[in-house]
């Protein structure tokens, strides 16, 4: 199991158990590919921002770069909740 978080150290209790913690950024193709690599499936999550002064919008791009991961990585299934 791999989680992509922004701060590592908010994961810790999850590496302690084995996760494999990358840390990235949602909105960077390079950081989202780089945690499907290689990946059975991904369970994908659009995380809310109070602050954003377009929340769809943000929301539009963050799904965006999730596909675009997708198919670069061709990770054969994926769910995503939001």
């Amino acid at each position: 199991m791999r989680v992509l978080v922004r701060d590592a150290s908010k994961a810790a209790a999850l590496a302690k158990q084995g996760v494999e913690v990358v840390t990235g950024d949602v909105q960077s193709l390079d950081d989202v590919t780089r945690a499907f690599e290689g990946a059975e499936g991904a369970y994908l999550v659009l995380p809310p921002d109070a602050q954003a002064t377009d929340p769809l919008g943000k929301n539009r791009a963050i799904a965006d770069v999730l596909r675009a991961a997708l198919e670069k990585t061709k990770v054969p299934h994926a769910v995503l909740l939001s």
